[in-house]
């Protein structure tokens, strides 16, 4: 961690007081081991490169610990590029580290055959986290001194206990891995929806609400209820029950991680499982927002002015010149303006009386040329249908009339 490194250049540096080397050479007042709004000058000497730098400290705090939990707009309060000005409230109220300080005994054994040095790892430093993730061991807690800090091989080495205890081990394997997880800031409302159709799907509902006793009863015979209360930091199982409800409805803007562990555990049984489901409906949340604002009324006459100017450049391939150059345009015409734009295509080569209801045939069909030539087909035909019926109809009239003279000078004769 950040702290490790900060112990490491105050040793090599010449000064013999911790805290005038802090204030001097990273203008911080912190050491590494909390978040602290100065923590951009210590940027600048982990390396040149801002991004890199930033890197680098994600890397070595436990911001990332929270940020699964966080709005982006309570991130950018504590973000890595802070000021003084931004006084981060909620930086505050997150988890801090104490001058207590934990360690691993077989995890110092194994930097100091890889490294030549130990190190202090952010992970064995997690709240409740008694039990190292990698060894299964009891975590060493130590006093750091805060003039003169040391590295825990400066520690006198304790005996190694083996934890057997799989809660513990569940507890501290489930931390390091939301802590390493890379997970960005995420929309509060989809997560609380998450919880809720998935609480719903398994059956924990007592009508239409969601039953969280029932939620706290399926805690207690995975944890037992000394481990829950001492874990989520409450006095009864009715504030298990109330921390399950703020944490599956995002009600505390800056929530405790623990408690959504165990929201996990209940629901999903594993937190890779969550957030894989809350990454894919973030993602198809924001394909429906980006479709919604593609449809919407106020970007109609955008799409209609580009319509246009294509179709001066292009003429009659306007269509495919927007499928090329303008998808967006084109997908928001097929969806919302059609028969607008193929009255539009008409209008470039159609003159003459009868322009009105050719454009209107034009609105209707999409080969408008295939359908005007089938007009013009069927008026032919009815027009030569009429003329033969006329012909024949003047046919049978003077058959018939020859017909009635006939008759007429036979009647006379008789």
């Amino acid at each position: 961690m950040l702290h490790s490194l900060v112990i490491m250049g105050y040793r090599l540096s010449g000064y013999s007081n911790f805290k005038e080397f802090k204030q001097q050479t990273y203008k911080c007042h912190s050491d590494g081991r909390n978040w602290h709004p100065d923590y951009p000058y210590i940027i600048k000497h982990l390396d040149s490169c801002r991004f890199t730098g930033k890197a680098m400290l994600y890397n070595m705090l436990q911001l990332p610990y929270h940020i699964p939990f966080m709005t982006p707009v309570s991130l950018a309060m504590n973000n890595l590029g802070g000021s003084k000005a931004q006084s981060p409230a909620n930086a505050r109220r997150m988890q801090s580290i104490g001058p207590t300080l934990n360690y691993c005994p077989k995890c110092v054994q194994r930097q100091l055959g890889i490294y030549g040095r130990s190190l202090w790892e952010r992970s064995h430093q997690l709240k409740f986290a008694s039990v190292c993730w990698r060894h299964g061991t009891r975590l060493i807690p130590v006093e750091q001194h805060l003039h003169h800090p040391l590295l825990p091989a400066d520690f006198e080495m304790q005996d190694t206990e083996y934890v057997f205890d799989s809660r513990e081990i569940w507890l501290a394997n489930q931390s390091r891995d939301l802590l390493v997880g890379n997970h960005g800031p995420s929309n509060l409302a989809a997560m609380a929806g998450l919880y809720r159709a998935r609480a719903i799907s398994l059956g924990y509902t007592r009508g239409r609400k969601i039953d969280y006793g029932t939620i706290v009863d399926h805690l207690k015979k995975r944890f037992q209820e000394d481990f829950l209360l001492r874990t989520m930091q409450c006095a009864d199982l009715d504030g298990v029950r109330g921390a399950l409800y703020a944490a599956m409805n995002s009600v505390r803007l800056v929530a405790n991680p623990i408690h959504h562990l165990f929201c996990m555990e209940a629901l999903f049984g594993d937190q890779r499982l969550f957030f894989s489901q809350l990454k894919a409906l973030s993602r198809s949340e924001e394909t429906a927002g980006r479709v919604a604002a593609l449809n919407s009324d106020e970007t109609g006459p955008v799409h209609k002015q580009i319509f246009m100017v294509e179709l001066r450049r292009s003429g009659q391939e306007v269509m495919v010149a927007l499928h090329k150059n303008f998808p967006f345009t084109h997908s928001w015409i097929l969806r919302n303006a059609l028969v607008w734009s193929r009255r539009k295509i008409a209008e470039l080569t159609l003159r003459g009386p009868k322009r009105p209801s050719q454009l209107r045939l034009a609105a209707k069909h999409r080969n408008f040329r295939e359908a005007l030539e089938e007009q013009m087909s069927r008026r032919a035909i009815h027009a030569n249908t009429a003329a033969k019926v006329l012909a024949s109809g003047s046919a049978v009239g003077a058959h018939s009339a020859q017909a009635f003279h006939r008759m007429s000078s036979e009647l006379r004769r008789a």
